[in-house]
């Protein structure tokens, strides 16, 4: 092989054809895709089928030779390729689940000859456990309590049981072979092999710390405000105020348009309609830019950016005078990002260093700068910079030795490697911003007071997702019909190319939109949260206040709003969450006029109608924009629910129903307070708990196969739940139940209240199913 990378395009029939073996390196990190993660891959596989291909991403691949075959290192991609084996691990399970004798052809990927077509260079455990899947046909052993400590194991048990939960609510069989299929011949990947002699560790450290080709949502502003010519950069504003999705929406703003709005005078639903002047002050002073002494004297009315070069000169400036800082990160995959955190040290005589940092699951920056006073002025330079690109859970606690505010690392990087859109990127360094960033508010990386200001949130959706429902709000209120594309943040620029040769005026009509769409979106919608006392980010709404000249954002008590909300999330396709179309449509429309109970009324309703129309959740979804709209021929949910379904439920009822005992258990006074409730939340759960075990530790009790499979018998629960429960005696079960610090299901509550367990049987079942349909039944009569 020469110096080049030799390219193809694979599928996975390519890959069984030519017997393709893979080994994953030590170098690698383990399996880290969560659940929401599989999910979202398999729901687009899912939307997708219609369509010729569909491309995975690429792969990067070295050739390693042995004596007697010749295997392929999996140097990037191992994420999306040790899924695709799953996915085909759970079509071999449940072929055999249902005792069918025909291979799917999807199978043929798990091994090759009586080898396992993925090996492991170490972590020898996973590949133990992949072989058990391959031998297991009763869906418990999948999460063995043999396995579930590991650190190694538990997402790969974790996403076998979600992609075989997934693919058991497709009942039609020949659609899930259709889905097989699919995978099989249409899912593409582009495959890139490295040259020999490549320094592999070299060249995965640099993938990690580089970026990505420009995304779709930066081609789309650019071929959006190339029509707009008057005010052009304040509708560039307003697009990158409701761009940033994991920042909340009024700070944003504030840092866009430091000077349009009288920030002493605003209130937060000032903010709702997008009246700014069209006076662009922006566009008239960067042709005659200001000094950051300016600033300082506070005569300016616009941020400038320090250029990073070697040192930098603030003339006349001393650094006692410095007491607010701010910052923003820039990167390809990132965009420009404000820093969420800084730490001043002021120790040195005539010295000064400011650390910066921002992280989130998907990457982590941090840089210091040292001020130096240097007679009259001040000179600044890059002391270390540092960035990740990985999806981790504990990219803060990873930088965390450099990000301590008692103990600032003296690492040094070449100024060189200090790049704009590079993994270690700085946009901008702001000296006193008029947008007032106190040093004493920012000191502080964590509120342990919910009352305490936010600083930080996650959003459940991405900005292309927004784009998307905007687009669809904007159709509507113009009385045009919906785009006919699907719902796929892929297909953005296919889904705009309408409104991309439409006028300056339409355009700007949309942008408004936008704005105003963002606006509601923040105010009314929930976000992830991080909680001192929560070891995962929980799902939380917010409520903003004023003070001190400054927007105040804490966390609301759990409602039944953030709950249904929650629900929803949880069952819907985490790459669309169509039921944003129509809420934020009547959030937009209802403005003030809404009311709470309203508000709640009208998700409701659109849950509901959702749940049960016999038509695809997007055309649904957009006539849903219209109050009036209604339907005729139901999903019939009653004789559902009656049918011994198994594991084989739509997940959404259990989590429906969740909701709705929420609703009852918080106007219970006795049940509100009590502290397995207080505690409570719906969350993601994927695993389908048999109350009365499947397979009896006690091996002579037994009740019918029928029973056994009835939602009276069932609760969903996620994986480390079901697997503590096992194969236990209902009364074991109960006493289990009752240990833990929050209810795992409140349908168990309600099961497990029941005082004779010792003769849980096929009456007891019946009776509880039927008790939990007449409240969905009540629960739609209501709306």
């Amino acid at each position: 092989m020469d110096n080049k990378f030799e390219t193809k395009i694979y599928t996975l029939s390519d890959i069984i054809k030519e017997e393709l073996m893979f080994i994953i390196p030590s170098y690698q990190r383990p399996y880290v895709w969560r659940d929401v993660d599989v999910t979202k891959l398999l729901d687009d596989f899912i939307v997708t089928p219609g369509t010729e291909h569909y491309y995975i991403g690429t792969i990067l691949m070295y050739e390693q030779k042995t004596a007697d075959k010749l295997v392929y290192q999996v140097i990037d991609g191992q994420q999306r390729f040790i899924t695709l084996w799953l996915i085909a691990a759970a079509y071999r399970f449940l072929r055999l689940e249902s005792r069918g004798i025909e291979l799917s052809d999807l199978e043929e990927l798990l091994k090759v000859d009586n080898e396992l077509r993925i090996d492991f260079a170490i972590r020898k455990q996973i590949k133990s456990y992949m072989l058990s899947l391959l031998d297991n046909r009763d869906e418990n052993n999948q999460y063995s309590s043999e396995f579930e400590n590991d650190e190694y194991l538990i997402n790969v048990i974790k996403a076998i049981t979600t992609i075989i939960g997934k693919l058991k609510t497709i009942e039609n069989q020949e659609e899930r072979k259709d889905l097989g299929n699919f995978i099989y011949h249409n899912v593409k990947f582009v495959v890139n092999i490295v040259p020999e002699k490549t320094d592999l560790n070299k060249l995965f450290t640099t993938i990690n710390n580089s970026g990505i080709q420009l995304e779709q949502t930066d081609i789309l502003k650019s071929m959006l405000l190339k029509k707009i010519t008057k005010q052009k950069t304040l509708f560039s504003r307003v697009w990158e105020a409701c761009e940033n999705m994991n920042n909340f929406f009024e700070r944003n703003v504030r840092l866009l348009f430091p000077q349009e709005f009288d920030w002493e005078k605003t209130e937060y639903n000032d903010l709702k309609n997008f009246k700014l002047s069209t006076n662009d002050y922006r566009e008239q002073v960067n042709t005659n830019p200001l000094t950051i002494t300016d600033i300082l004297q506070k005569k300016a009315k616009c941020n400038l950016r320090i250029d990073l070069s070697k040192t930098t000169r603030i003339e006349n400036l001393n650094l006692s005078e410095i007491d607010e800082v701010s910052g923003k990160f820039q990167g390809a995959w990132i965009g420009e990002i404000d820093a969420d955190y800084f730490f001043i040290n002021r120790n040195e005589l005539n010295k000064l260093r400011i650390q910066f940092q921002t992280w989130d699951d998907n990457f982590a920056k941090g840089v210091e700068l040292e001020l130096s006073q240097n007679d009259n002025n001040v000179d600044v330079c890059v002391l270390w910079a540092k960035g990740t690109k990985r999806r981790n859970n504990n990219n803060q606690k990873l930088l965390g030795t450099d990000w301590d505010s008692g103990k600032l690392d003296l690492e040094t990087i070449p100024i060189a490697n200090v790049k704009a859109g590079k993994g270690y990127g700085i946009s901008e360094i702001i000296i006193n911003p008029t947008n007032k960033h106190s040093l004493e508010y920012a000191g502080s990386q964590t509120n342990n007071n919910e009352t305490e200001n936010i600083n930080r949130c996650r959003s459940i959706i991405t900005f292309p997702q927004l784009l998307l429902h905007t687009y669809r709000i904007f159709l509507y209120k113009r009385k045009e019909d919906d785009f006919s594309l699907p719902f796929h943040t892929d297909k953005l620029l296919q889904i705009f190319s309408a409104l991309t040769t439409k006028d300056e005026d339409t355009i700007k009509d949309f942008l408004k939109c936008l704005w105003s769409v963002r606006f509601m979106f923040d105010k009314e919608v929930i976000k992830w949260m991080s909680k001192e006392d929560e070891e995962d980010d929980v799902l939380q709404l917010t409520s903003i206040s004023k003070a001190d000249n400054s927007f105040i954002r804490t966390n609301k008590e759990k409602s039944e709003m953030s709950m249904l909300q929650s629900m929803l999330y949880f069952t819907g396709n985490y790459n669309t969450q169509i039921w944003l179309t129509p809420y934020l449509k009547s959030l937009v429309e209802g403005g003030d006029s809404l009311t709470e109970g309203g508000s709640l009324a009208s998700l409701e309703r659109i849950d509901n109608i959702l749940s049960l129309s016999s038509k695809s959740n997007k055309e649904v979804s957009f006539a849903l924009m219209d109050d009036n709209y209604s339907e005729e021929n139901l999903f019939d949910f009653v004789r559902y629910l009656e049918g011994p379904k198994g594991t084989s439920f739509r997940h959404y009822w259990f989590q429906k129903l969740e909701y709705i005992l929420w609703k009852e258990f918080n106007k219970n006074n006795i049940l509100k307070n009590d502290q397995q409730f207080k505690d409570y939340r719906i969350t993601s759960k994927n695993s389908i708990e048999h109350v009365f075990p499947q397979h009896h530790e006690f091996k002579q009790k037994k009740i019918a196969e029928d029973s056994l499979n009835d939602f009276g018998n069932l609760a969903l629960l996620n994986v480390n739940q079901n697997s503590s429960y096992s194969n236990q005696d209902v009364q074991i079960k109960k006493i289990r139940f009752d240990n833990q610090p929050t209810y795992d299901s409140l349908k168990l509550a309600l099961i497990y209240k029941n005082k004779n367990l010792e003769n849980y049987n096929e009456d007891e079942i019946k009776n509880h199913r039927n008790e939990m349909i007449d409240k969905i039944i009540k629960h739609y009569e209501q709306i």
